[in-house]
C-alpha cells in the first residue's frame, strides 16, 4: 500500500534526493519525492511505523508531517530570494559607484548578515545533515563557497583592517542569492512539468449527485455526496457541465460527452442508453441517469492517476549510471576546489585571495542537482504526456525498455482485428448465386450464432423470394439442417455436413451450402480488420520493427490477416503455453513487445520484455501488461513506442549535458576564467537549460 508525508522545506532536486536516500535507507521501497509538490511517497511493506520516519526526515533540516500545515513564508525560496535581492545589489553596487560608505568593510560586513543567515536557513540546514548522514548534497558545495568567501573576508576585516585585497563580502551574498533565484526558476520550471498529470488530477470529481427511491413517495430523491463515497451499481444524476463521477453505463438520457483528457478522442461524443461513460469526463450537453460500474478508488481516471504516480518511483536502468555519477560527485568538487587552491597559490603563485576565489567558483559552479534532474524529470513529462494520449506506463523504468523495443508481437482478434466478420470469396457451383445467396439469407435467420447474423447481415439485400421450412436443427459446432415443403434437404455449415467432395483447386472453404446432398455453393468468413490497423502496421514497417502474429487461430485465417497488413511472421494455432515458450525463445535475440487483450495472452506479456493490453482488454490482461492502452485505436500502439523513444533520448540528452556543463565548467573556474558571481549564475541556470531541454523534447511532442 502506498504512503504519504508532507516534507516541507525544499527547494531543489538535491533536497529531494537526500531525503529520498533517507527513507530508502529506512528500508522503504518506491520511494518518490516531489520537492515541488512537497510530497515524498513510498511503498511500506514492512510497516515502518511513520513515528520513525518523521525524524530521521526532521534531522535532515526538513519538517515532515502526515496532514499538510501552513506554509511558512521563509520556506518559500522566492520570499527568501526577495529578502535577499536588496542587500546583495547594495553590496554589488560598491564596484560601480564611489559612494565612501558602500566602500566601508564594516558596513558590508553588516549588509552580508541577513543573506547569509537566510542562506544558513534554506541550505545549511540540508548540507550539514547530509554530511553527517555521508552522504553530501548540492547544498554543501553551496555552502562551502558562501562561508568561505564570507570567513575570509571576515579575517580580512579583523585581521588586515579592511584591506580591499581581503574583501569578498559581495561574493557571499551573490552566491546565496543567485541561487536562491535559480532553485525558485528550478521550481516553476518543473511545475510545469507536471502539467499533465495535474491536469488528470484536476479531473477527479468531489462531488456527486445519488439517486435514491423513497418508497413513501414513490419518488427518487437527489442528494450530493462526496465522489469518493461512490459505490459499484450507485444510481448517479449528471448534468451539464458537471463532471462524470465514476465509470458506469447510462441508464436514461441522453449527452455530449467530452472524453478528451482521459482518451485523446475528440471532444463531442455523443451517448445513449446502454453507453458507457468514463468518470473524470465532462458532460457538455444534455442529462444522464448512470450506473455506478466500479467503485470511485477503481475507476478509470483514479487508476490512472494512481499508476502514473506509482510510476515516477520506478527508476530507468539508465538513473543507476547517474546514481552512481552523484554520489561521488561532491566529494570530488570538494577535492578538486582544495587542489585548485593549492595549485594556484603554492605551484602558480597566485595571491592567497584570487587563489580562495577560484576554488570558491569550483564549488559554486559544479551543478550536481543537473545529474539528480536529468532522468526523473524526463520520467514525469513522458508519463503525463503518455497519460493524456490514453497511455498507462506502470512504471518509469518501461519507458527505457519500450524505447529499445525491435519486435511487436501481436495476438490477432481484439488486436489486429474487431472479432467480428465479413463474408469473402464466394463461390457457385453449376448453381445461380443469386439463388444460393437467397437460401443462406433464409437459413441463417434460424440461427442465433453470432457468425450467422454476420452472414445474414451481409446476404440480407440478396434476398428474392421467402422459403419456408418444415424442420431446422442447429447442429453444434457444424451448422444448419434444413428440410423445405418439397422434400428438399439443405445443409449450411461445416465440411463434415456435406457428402460430396468438391473438384476445385480450392478444396477448403470455411462454409458449404448444400441441396439434396449437392454442394451448391461456399464462401469464407474474413475477420474486418481494426480501422487503422494497416496504417498501424505501415508506420512500424517504416520505422524498422519486425512484426509478427501469435495468435491461436487457425493458418489460414492468420495468413490473411498478415498478407492484408503485412506482418511478417506467423505463429498460428498456438495455445497460451505455446505462445509463452514462442516468447521466451524470442526475447533471447530480440527486444519484444507483447500486444494483446484476452486472458490467454496474459503468460505471454509476462515472458516479454513489454506487456500492452490494449483498449477493451480483459482485466486480468491489463492487470500483468506493463503498458495498458485506453483506447481501442492500434496506431496508439505507435504513440506508445514513440513516447518511450523520446523518453529515453531526452534523458541521454539531459545526462550528456549534465556531464559536458560540469567537465567544461569546473577547469574554467579552476583557471580563473570565472568569478563566483558568473559561477553561480551559471549554477543557478544550468538545471533550468535541462528543463527546458525536457520541455522542449517530451513537452510539445503531441
Amino acid at each position: 500500500m502506498q504512503e504519504e508525508l508532507i516534507v516541507q522545506g525544499m527547494h531543489c532536486q538535491g533536497c529531494a534526493d537526500t531525503v529520498r536516500k533517507e527513507l530508502e535507507n529506512k528500508g522503504l521501497e518506491h520511494v518518490y519525492v516531489d520537492f515541488v509538490s512537497a510530497k515524498a511517497k513510498f511503498q511500506n511493506s514492512k510497516n515502518i511505523p511513520l513515528k520513525t520516519i518523521i525524524p530521521s526526515i526532521q534531522k535532515l533540516g526538513y519538517r515532515a508531517s502526515i496532514i499538510e500545515q501552513k506554509t511558512k513564508w521563509y520556506d518559500k525560496v522566492e520570499n527568501l530570494f526577495l529578502l535577499t535581492l536588496p542587500f546583495t545589489i547594495i553590496l554589488l553596487s560598491h564596484m560601480f559607484v564611489s559612494i565612501h560608505l558602500l566602500h566601508n568593510p564594516w558596513f558590508q560586513l553588516i549588509i552580508t548578515l541577513p543573506v547569509l543567515a537566510a542562506g544558513l536557513w534554506t541550505y545549511g540546514k540540508s548540507a550539514w545533515a547530509s554530511v553527517k548522514g555521508l552522504s553530501p548534497n548540492m547544498n554543501v558545495l553551496i555552502m562551502l563557497g558562501a562561508l568561505a568567501s564570507f570567513i575570509y573576508s571576515l579575517v580580512g576585516l579583523l585581521i588586515y583592517d579592511g584591506d580591499h585585497l581581503y574583501i569578498f563580502f559581495e561574493t557571499t551574498a551573490s552566491i546565496i542569492s543567485f541561487i536562491m533565484l535559480g532553485s525558485y526558476i528550478e521550481k516553476k520550471a518543473v511545475a510545469q512539468t507536471t502539467t499533465n498529470l495535474d491536469l488528470l488530477k484536476a479531473g477527479v470529481p468531489f462531488k456527486a449527485v445519488k439517486l435514491l427511491y423513497d418508497l413513501l413517495s414513490g419518488k427518487e430523491e437527489q442528494i450530493e455526496v462526496d465522489a469518493r463515497q461512490i459505490k459499484k451499481g450507485d444510481k448517479l444524476m449528471v448534468v451539464t457541465g458537471s463532471q462524470i463521477p465514476a465509470d458506469g453505463i447510462i441508464i436514461n438520457g441522453e449527452a455530449i460527452i467530452d472524453e478528451s483528457l482521459l482518451t485523446g478522442e475528440s471532444p463531442g461524443m455523443k451517448k445513449n442508453v446502454g453507453d458507457k461513460v468514463i468518470g473524470g469526463s465532462l458532460l457538455t450537453e444534455g442529462w444522464l441517469k448512470i450506473t455506478a460500474t466500479s467503485n470511485f478508488n477503481d475507476s478509470t481516471l483514479s487508476r490512472i492517476v494512481s499508476e502514473v504516480e506509482k510510476a515516477s518511483s520506478q527508476k530507468p536502468q539508465i538513473q543507476l549510471l547517474a546514481d552512481r555519477i552523484s554520489a561521488i560527485f561532491v566529494p570530488a568538487v570538494i577535492i578538486i576546489s582544495f587542489l585548485t587552491f593549492l595549485v594556484n597559490h603554492y605551484i602558480i603563485d597566485i595571491d592567497l585571495g584570487q587563489s580562495l576565489m577560484r576554488a570558491v567558483a569550483v564549488l559554486v559552479i559544479s551543478c550536481p542537482c543537473a545529474l539528480g534532474l536529468a532522468t526523473p524529470l524526463a520520467v514525469v513529462v513522458g508519463l503525463g504526456s503518455a497519460a493524456r494520449k490514453g497511455i498507462i506506463v506502470k512504471a518509469g523504468l518501461h519507458l527505457e525498455t519500450l524505447a529499445k523495443v525491435n519486435t511487436i508481437v501481436f495476438d490477432k482478434t481484439g488486436t489486429l482485428t474487431s472479432g467480428k466478420m465479413k463474408v469473402s470469396d464466394f463461390k457457385s457451383f453449376d448453381f445461380s448465386e443469386r439463388d444460393a445467396k437467397n437460401y443462406i439469407h433464409y437459413l441463417e435467420t434460424h440461427s442465433s450464432h453470432p457468425i450467422a447474423q454476420t452472414i445474414y447481415r451481409d446476404y440480407y439485400d440478396w434476398r428474392h423470394h421467402s422459403i419456408a421450412f418444415d424442420h431446422i436443427e442447429e447442429v453444434s459446432g457444424q451448422g444448419i439442417k434444413a428440410l423445405d415443403h418439397f422434400g428438399n434437404r439443405y445443409t449450411l455449415g461445416s465440411l463434415e455436413l456435406s457428402k460430396k467432395p468438391i473438384k476445385e483447386p480450392k478444396m477448403k472453404w470455411d462454409i458449404y451450402l448444400t441441396l439434396n446432398e449437392n454442394i451448391v455453393a461456399a464462401f469464407d468468413l474474413e475477420e474486418e480488420l481494426k480501422p487503422g490497423a494497416k496504417e498501424m502496421t505501415i508506420t512500424l514497417k517504416q520505422k524498422g520493427f519486425e512484426t509478427i502474429i501469435l495468435s491461436g487461430d487457425s493458418q489460414s485465417k492468420c495468413d490473411r490477416v498478415a498478407k492484408a497488413l503485412g506482418i511478417d511472421k506467423v505463429y498460428a494455432r498456438t495455445l497460451p503455453e505455446k505462445k509463452a515458450d514462442i516468447i521466451k525463445k524470442l526475447s533471447k535475440t530480440k527486444t519484444v513487445a507483447m500486444i494483446g487483450d484476452g486472458i490467454n495472452d496474459t503468460i505471454a506479456m509476462a515472458k516479454a520484455h513489454i506487456g500492452i493490453a490494449v483498449g477493451g482488454a480483459a482485466d486480468l490482461a491489463r492487470e500483468h501488461a506493463n503498458i495498458v492502452i485506453l483506447k481501442n485505436e492500434p496506431n496508439i500502439i505507435v504513440d506508445a513506442l514513440t513516447v518511450g523513444q523520446n523518453t529515453y533520448y531526452t534523458i541521454k540528452q539531459n545526462l550528456w549535458w549534465a556531464l559536458a556543463y560540469n567537465i567544461v565548467a569546473i577547469p574554467l573556474a579552476a583557471m580563473g576564467y570565472l568569478s563566483p558571481l558568473l559561477a553561480a549564475w551559471g549554477m543557478a541556470f544550468s538545471d533550468v537549460v535541462l528543463v527546458l531541454n525536457t520541455l522542449w523534447k517530451l513537452g510539445r511532442k503531441k
